[in-house]
């Protein structure tokens, strides 16, 4: 597969397909950058075409980046930053691939892992230093999130997985 190169010390730490396979979505570590591909199945080939934040608007501290999830349909894209304890959240254009930003909601001490639900109905996050997992409803038309409840996990949650129970 081909190469892609991303800015010196960045810190390339998760990407995740659209699920029309079109688009990739990398989140950076060490910069806060929010990067979209365009993406070629068959050479492997990734094209950047629009480089964004994760961090909220004024943030001025060290970037720490997380995590990056997409809905199932594919509309809205969040990601979290653990420096400020937040998830932000994006609308997709499915022809484009690229971002615009919904705006950035509180969650989590220094927020790790989260995961959309299979339905693409609810966000789930979990913070490092915060000892619980708080869960949000995505809004379905603007992708919005909204704290419905928080719930004890133990010491240092990182990660969040949905099962399916038969």
């Amino acid at each position: 597969p081909p190469v892609t190169k991303v800015p010196e010390k960045s810190g390339p730490r998760h990407f995740v397909f659209h699920p029309n396979g079109k688009f990739v979505y990398l989140i950076h570590e060490l910069n806060g950058d929010v990067a979209a591909f365009s993406y070629e199945a068959k050479s492997g080939a990734w094209d950047e075409i629009q480089r964004t934040t994760a961090l909220p608007e004024g943030f001025s501290g060290k970037p720490w980046a997380a995590d990056i999830h997409i809905t199932p349909d594919g509309r809205f894209l969040y990601a979290s930053e653990r420096t400020t304890s937040t998830l932000t959240g994006y609308k997709v254009d499915a022809t484009s691939g690229k971002l615009t930003t919904i705006g950035s909601v509180p969650t989590e001490k220094q927020p790790r892992g989260f995961h959309i639900d299979p339905s693409g109905r609810y966000l789930a996050a979990v913070g490092e230093l915060s000892d619980s997992m708080t869960v949000y409803a995505i809004d379905q038309s603007s992708g919005a999130l909204a704290k419905l409840k928080s719930y004890p996990t133990g010491k240092k949650p990182n990660w969040v997985e949905f099962l399916s129970l038969p």
